[in-house]
């Protein structure tokens, strides 16, 4: 139990329940953060990958700033701060199921999109073990890849209270939950459950989160994912707009984007088609098609692509539209609702 001598910190581990609905990285990391804070705090998160699929445990997970710096745009500028926040974190925490490397950029039309985006490039015909097909233009960024189950096992939380919220109420003093588990009652309540956000926007009285909500649109994303020994190291290979990834005993392959789509089936003529230009893109002998996982996760894109997160009513926290960014922003993010509910 604290001491008396914190007083803020001694009324919010006796008196408050705080509530999590979702179990992906921004909810992951609302719990760590508020743990960091408190560790008496009673934290209850719902949400279970059986019962509605987790994007977090179906991404490739690369934070890597691909020449991204700060000034040009509002989104860039919070790209820079959250990456910033990110790796403050695992510099604190460092059991956390990611590896520092590199990405390597490759790309062949001089007129490309690539070569306006890195102002400072050179011709390659192999990263490291791979050899490339043929000469590429290229620019290397630092990459962290992250392995998500062993990030959130090091991350040291308790399991879910329940696999599924089925109704909300706003009560005077908090919220009232039902769920397939029982009945619980919160004091505070944070919605991290990206696209499913919506299912609970009743209770949101911010308008500019209402339009947000109702802007931010599901995009489906398909990868294949193998656990196989290969002597690579971690690296990931950007030949134009798809990833070769190597991570410890895997390989990762990806991927397609579906914009306004939720559908939880892999396309496998896109995905091959993935595989088909990886494939001759390298001089390296992958593993078939047919042996890999074909994996699809379900992203929340944001209004204008910006992530979203604050006080969205009484005692009621939001994150959302993380997207692509989800393994970076889902730091700043906390941090700051960490921040908010701690001053409140």
């Amino acid at each position: 139990m604290n001491q008396l001598g914190d007083g803020n910190n001694y009324a919010m581990s006796n008196l408050m329940k705080i509530g999590i609905i979702g179990n992906g990285i921004a909810a992951w990391c609302v719990n760590k953060y508020l743990l960091n804070k408190d560790k008496n705090l009673e934290i209850l998160r719902f949400g279970n990958d059986s019962f509605l699929r987790t994007c977090s445990l179906r991404t490739t997970s690369i934070n890597c700033m691909r020449g991204t710096q700060k000034g040009i745009s509002p989104l860039g500028d919070l790209m820079v701060d959250s990456m910033l926040e990110f790796e403050r974190f695992i510099q604190e925490f460092p059991n956390n199921g990611s590896i520092k490397t590199y990405e390597t950029q490759c790309w062949l039309d001089e007129e490309s999109k690539f070569t306006k985006r890195f102002h400072e490039y050179k011709k390659i015909n192999s990263v490291q073990e791979i050899e490339l097909s043929h000469e590429y233009l290229s620019y290397q960024s630092e990459a962290y890849l992250i392995n998500p189950p062993a990030f959130y096992h090091g991350l040291e939380l308790n399991d879910v209270k329940a696999n599924l919220v089925t109704s909300v109420n706003k009560r005077s003093n908090g919220f009232h939950l039902e769920t397939d588990k029982g009945e619980f009652e919160v004091d505070k309540l944070f919605l991290c459950a990206g696209v499913n956000n919506s299912l609970f926007q009743d209770l949101i009285n911010d308008d500019d989160t209402l339009d947000f909500i109702k802007r931010t649109k599901p995009v489906k994303g398909d990868y294949l994912y193998l656990n196989t020994q290969h002597n690579i190291r971690p690296k990931s290979i950007a030949i134009e707009n798809h990833h070769l990834i190597f991570r410890e005993n895997e390989i990762l392959i990806g991927s397609t984007s579906f914009n306004d789509n939720d559908i939880q089936l892999v396309n496998h003529t896109k995905l091959r088609k993935v595989y088909e230009h990886i494939q001759d893109s390298i001089r390296f002998g992958l593993p078939s098609y047919e042996k890999f996982d074909a994996i699809c996760g379900i992203r929340a894109k944001g209004r204008k692509r910006m992530p979203k997160w604050g006080k969205v009513g009484d005692n009621l926290y939001f994150v959302g539209g993380l997207y692509k960014n989800a393994f970076s922003f889902a730091f700043k993010a906390a941090k700051d609702l960490c921040h908010d509910v701690f001053a409140d």
